[in-house]
């Protein structure tokens, strides 16, 4: 987590001797813990499910980098095919698509015939074909086709897809349409509302067969090097939801009550856990209510975590917080930082909802997305492979594979989108002229910017303003927060960058490209900031402190290695100044100042910076600061700070690792893993500098 600085504001950095006196415990304690390691003969630790401890035994310590233990499996992190069934290879079906894997599921009864009787050869057919495949990482490693897979319990409406001999063994099952099923579900008895089947969620032999299908699935697929995670699937569409309007008229079916939330909280998570303990599992979390903030609080608990899987990114929707604490994004963000995150996509195939939504989703740290392809036209796959030379210096589909995945040990950069929500918390009525605030029961990210690792510091002289796009909404309904924000918005975004869909679509003229007056507009879709004088002309962003390059000696000193490049996209709208600010190793200010001219275009500034030296050196004790120097507002999109011109890394130490695991996965293990060995040579380097004669 970040951590703030509480020396006082301009108070110069510390100098060697107290340098030395600082490093030096950690230093010690750092070589322990090498020599430690060394002299450890076991291979990897042994995971235990929560469910596994016994009485007054404490759960075993693991050592965490990110999302999963050091030495554990992790996910490919890239983009997944969603519903993958055609299993294809994906880089001969569009020489312009990134890496993919694929994702598979599989209904119940396909898998589970009898009692202990399991037939496997539907995912070993599945497997045999991806192995044929490779996929090529961003970085040039070759790997085989990444595979998740789900068995699905009821995919949609009225599909139980619990094996029939199952519900043999369950007296009184009923049957619908020839078939034994768990439960009829039928909201209006004899009416012309259909009848329609759910499983037997409470029902205590289901149960133990469910279990049995899971057990023997893990003890078949856990250290099968094929099948990259496992996708726990429970409810409707495989999420946590039972409830489902079928807008037939008929009102809600409700397909399951307090039985499929114990299930689901008490059972299904502690034994896909058992199941597969080195294997990554994520739940499909979406839905439920509560039910998914209960859910996530348990997956966070295991010692080899559970990850959160949900099926509504977007780029802002009203819902994702509400008054019990149970939002979609209000239960993630708790575990962003600690626990696997995964995304299937709620956006549409335009590029505006394409690039903001995927921004969403790396801002809260996922792993992997899960998006669709569509053989017979655009989907958002050919959006995404489209948005290419964007103004934060990468194609879009290179920038999610960048930054999917990452830990603060090994990401390449931190950055900051700045936003805030159009659902607001507190909405209002007019009445009588007047806005009049009353709660709505939920609402969207609200105060938020979109944060990797960047964070603004909302203080006084630094309380930028937003500036978000309205959604749609009654003619008596308005905002008594910023009564005028909407007809601001319009006010202060140039026409010419306001999407307009009519106009706009199609969005490529050739096929292969996305137009430039859409690619334009990307950056004020629906929010970013502005600085607000005179009474806060600055912006204080502070990078995390456990950033792997955070507080690295700039390459302008003796032994220093850090240089950065800083990309800030800013609105050109007017002819005054903004300026850049940090601080160099002596605690000196420096900046860097844009001129604008008025083009009324997003644009892109961007530094090569040595002398930087983050050590929350600049007021309000964060690390760099954008100032509007008293000469006009202006308007942010985006903050990128990335590292590079380190020096060459020390070996590495092999991760250990569990057996069976596949050699391109244990390089990429090694890479992810191998800043920690850069740290501890970085002090010792700093050590002998100091300590030298």
């Amino acid at each position: 987590m970040r951590q703030d600085n509480e020396r006082g504001i301009g108070q110069q950095p510390r100098r060697p001797a107290q340098l030395l006196v600082a490093i030096l415990p950690a230093l010690c304690c750092f070589w322990l813990l090498v020599v430690a390691c060394e002299k450890t003969p076991e291979a990897t630790p042994t995971p235990v499910p929560a469910t596994g401890v016994g009485q007054g035994e404490a759960p075993p310590t693991l050592v965490y980098d990110g999302h999963f233990p050091v030495g554990y499996p992790s996910p490919v992190p890239i983009v997944y095919v969603m519903n993958d069934h055609s299993n294809l290879d994906w880089s001969a079906v569009d020489a312009t698509y990134g890496p993919l894997g694929g994702w598979a599921n599989w209904s119940w009864y396909q898998i589970h015939t009898g009692p202990g009787q399991f037939n496997w050869a539907p995912i070993e057919e599945y497997l045999a074909r991806s192995t044929k495949y490779t996929v090529t990482l961003r970085n040039g490693m070759v790997i085989s086709k990444p595979i998740a897979i789900t068995i699905q319990v009821f995919p949609e409406p009225g599909a139980d897809n619990t094996p029939e001999w199952v519900y043999r063994k369950i007296s009184g099952s009923p049957t619908l349409n020839g078939r034994l099923v768990g439960q009829i579900i039928d909201p209006d008895g004899e009416g012309s509302c259909p009848p329609l089947a759910a499983p037997a969620w409470g029902n205590a032999t289901w149960r133990q067969y469910f279990e049995e299908m899971v057990m023997a699935l893990g003890a078949r697929y856990n250290d099968d090097p094929r099948i990259n995670s496992v996708w726990i699937a429970t409810g409707l569409y495989g999420e946590t939801v039972v409830e489902k309007s079928l807008y037939t008229g008929c009102g809600t079916y409700v397909f399951g009550g307090g039985d499929f939330f114990t299930w689901v909280r008490d059972r299904v998570l502690p034994i896909y856990r058992k199941a597969f303990p080195t294997k990554p599992v994520y739940i499909i979390n979406t839905g439920g209510g509560c039910l998914r903030r209960d859910t996530s609080a348990i997956a966070s608990s295991f010692p080899v975590r559970v990850g959160i899987k949900h099926n509504s990114l977007t780029y802002d929707m009203r819902g994702e917080y509400d008054v019990l604490g149970c939002g979609k994004m209000e239960t993630v963000n708790p575990y962003s930082d600690t626990t696997p995150i995964a995304f299937e996509h709620a956006f549409a195939a335009n590029p505006w909802q394409v690039y903001w939504s995927t921004m969403n989703g790396l801002a809260h740290h996922a792993d992997l997305f899960d998006l669709p392809y569509d053989a017979n036209g655009w989907d958002i796959l050919d959006v995404l492979a489209r948005l290419t030379g964007l103004l934060h210096g990468y194609d879009q589909w290179e920038f999610v594979d960048r930054y999917l995945g990452r830990s603060l040990s090994n990401s390449p950069g931190v950055w900051i989108l700045f936003r805030d929500t159009q659902w607001p918390r507190d909405y209002g009525l007019i009445s009588a002229g007047r806005c009049l605030p009353y709660q709505r029961w939920d609402w969207g990210e609200e105060g938020r910017d979109w944060e990797f690792w960047l964070h603004r510091k909302d203080a006084p002289g630094g309380r930028a303003l937003p500036l978000v796009q309205p959604p749609t909404r009654g003619a008596d309904e308005c905002d008594p927060v910023f009564p005028n924000i909407y007809s601001r918005y319009y006010q202060e975004v140039p026409p010419a960058l306001l999407p307009d869909f009519n106009v706009d679509y199609p969005w490529s003229e050739d096929g292969t490209t996305i137009k430039e007056t859409v690619r334009a507009k990307l950056y004020g879709y629906y929010a970013f900031r502005r600085t607000n004088e005179p009474s806060d002309p600055y912006i204080y962003l502070d990078v995390n402190d456990g950033w792997q390059y955070w507080g690295n000696l700039p390459v302008t000193e003796p032994f220093g290695t850090a240089v950065y490049t800083a990309t800030v996209i800013y609105l050109d709208k007017g002819t005054d100044t903004w300026t850049l600010a940090y601080t160099d190793y002596a605690g000196r200010r420096q900046e860097r100042t844009i001129r604008k001219t008025d083009t009324q275009q997003w644009k892109a500034a961007v530094w090569r910076i040595s002398d930087m030296y983050l050590n929350n050196g600049m007021p309000e004790s964060v690390d760099l600061l954008l100032s509007s120097n008293g000469d006009g507002n202006d308007y942010f999109h985006m903050f990128l700070l990335e590292a590079e011109g380190r020096a060459a890394p020390m070996p590495a130490p092999t991760p250990m690792v569990p057996p069976n695991l596949p050699v391109e996965r244990v390089e990429d293990l090694q890479d992810r893993t191998q800043s920690l060995e850069e740290r501890f040579q970085k002090i010792l380097r700093i050590f002998s500098q100091f300590s030298s004669p």
